[in-house]
């Protein structure tokens, strides 16, 4: 698919002052938003996309339009973009530096790019080192539909679009992210969000590390038998425990102790608080199986 020259934009140049927009870009990043409510369907799609100048932007498709594009747009592949609204890029987590991002509506349009055209420049070979093994290899510029057009620096564009498009997600964060330290939030005088990269020292275990919660997540208190929810003001019989591990943590500049609440306690551990609990359960069985046995055998001599 051919998209004429004249016509595309650069992903710096975007802004909410227009919907006509058409960009040629690499699809570097694709995943889905769970909802934690609704698990059949996720929450949304998301997208970081980068055009042949190494610009990303984020892009958003809301949850009723993700049908119309889930299975036509892949990560690692080029597309045009056009006719999507723009936002502010807000939030405390950003996955690009870019002023806004793009919100895919109905008649947003999404086509397939072959970058296939003609060898305009050779660079000169170079070795790239990776996991301890060493690769030649000798960039090439290629003219098509535009995607590449710097002949300055050969090696630029093509690097741009294949080499970095597979950075590690752990080094993306690191890289856009502006982090702190665990001193940072103890000087702060008015509530803020912080990024800390520390090391877990130890799980505080003198302390409940888990709750009971209502079914939508709120924690609940023993009442009458049952259990009374604040949330919903009223009495619930369905309940579930829930994560509230206490985290010593230290860096460079200090330590402190971190709350980790259940969703992210759970990626932690790799088991759900229930999954756990049952997992206890069982082997108390076992325990006591066991005592009983080795007691019977006891007697019986």
């Amino acid at each position: 698919m051919s998209v004429s020259r004249q016509n595309k934009n650069c992903v710096k140049d975007v802004n909410p002052q227009s919907e006509n927009w058409i960009l040629i870009a690499r699809v570097i990043r694709l995943w889905f938003v769970s909802d934690f409510k609704k698990t059949k369907f996720p929450f949304s799609m998301e997208m970081v996309i980068q055009d042949k100048d190494g610009d990303r932007i984020h892009v958003s498709v809301r949850r009723t339009l993700i049908y119309k594009f889930q299975n036509d747009i892949f990560e690692d592949k080029v597309y045009s973009f056009n006719f999507f609204s723009v936002s502010t890029n807000s939030g405390s987590y950003r996955t690009t530096c870019h002023q806004y991002k793009i919100n895919f509506q109905f008649g947003t349009k999404v086509t397939s790019i072959d970058v296939i055209g003609i060898l305009t420049g050779v660079g000169t070979q170079r070795e790239l080192n990776r996991s301890g093994s060493t690769t030649k290899l000798n960039a090439i510029s290629i003219e098509a539909d535009g995607m590449i057009e710097s002949m300055d620096s050969p090696t630029q564009g093509l690097s741009q679009l294949c080499d970095s498009g597979k950075q590690n997600v752990e080094d993306e964060f690191i890289t856009f992210i502006h982090r702190n330290t665990i001193q940072g939030p103890k000087d702060c005088k008015e509530e803020s969000t912080f990024v800390i990269l520390a090391t877990i020292k130890h799980i505080v275990a003198d302390d409940d590390w888990w709750y009971t919660a209502c079914l939508c997540g709120k924690v609940v208190y023993p009442d009458s038998k049952m259990f009374f929810c604040e949330k919903y003001n009223k009495h619930v019989i369905k309940v579930q425990q829930r994560y509230k591990l206490k985290l010593r943590v230290i860096d460079e500049t200090d330590s402190t102790t971190f709350v980790l609440f259940d969703r992210d306690a759970t990626t932690l551990i790799n088991k759900s608080c229930a999954e756990l609990f049952e997992s206890h359960d069982k082997l108390i069985r076992m325990q006591k199986c066991t005592i009983a046995t080795s007691t019977q055998h006891y007697n019986t001599l």
